[in-house]
């Protein structure tokens, strides 16, 4: 069952997306960045999403898998003051997998006013994730990332 809390309220710094429900995430990607890959890292992607009709994309990152666990609200806040869908604001709702999750965005002073939910399916991050694999994945398997891992030279014709 989904548990909601919510930090004290405080006078907001940005306005507020009236009806916003954002889900926030940190999943690891099954891709290879070569410069993570270099040192000897695994990628992950934090993403933040608007569900519903009107969403779409906030804030999405690349991070090293060992890169630590606070980068998560860091990245919300970026998504709040700098968001790749619309104007500066922070949502109603957020949406997080996990209560450790929750429990550290409530710390942060950004969360101010914005109710906290953890929910077992974050069903549009999770449909995010599998486009933002196949996207990435498709660049890494194109016939000229085969042929040079293969030691073939492809011709201009």
């Amino acid at each position: 069952m989904a548990r909601k809390t919510r930090p004290p309220a405080q006078a907001p710094l940005l306005p507020l997306g009236k009806g916003e429900i954002w889900e926030v995430g940190r999943r690891a990607l099954g891709v290879s960045v070569a410069d993570l890959a270099r040192a000897g890292e695994r990628p992950e992607c934090i993403m933040i999403v608007q569900a519903g009709e009107d969403g779409g994309v906030v804030r999405g990152e690349i991070v090293a898998a060992s890169a630590p666990s606070m980068v998560l609200v860091e990245v919300v806040a970026r998504a709040m003051r700098e968001p790749l869908l619309g104007t500066p604001r922070h949502p109603e709702l957020i949406r997080v997998g996990s209560q450790a999750e929750a429990e550290m965005l409530a710390t942060a002073s950004t969360m101010t006013g914005v109710a906290l939910e953890v929910t077992a399916h974050l069903t549009a991050l999770e449909s995010l994730q599998g486009h933002v694999e196949l996207q990435l994945g498709g660049l890494d398997s194109d016939y000229r990332t085969q042929a040079a891992r293969a030691g073939e030279t492809v011709s201009t014709e």
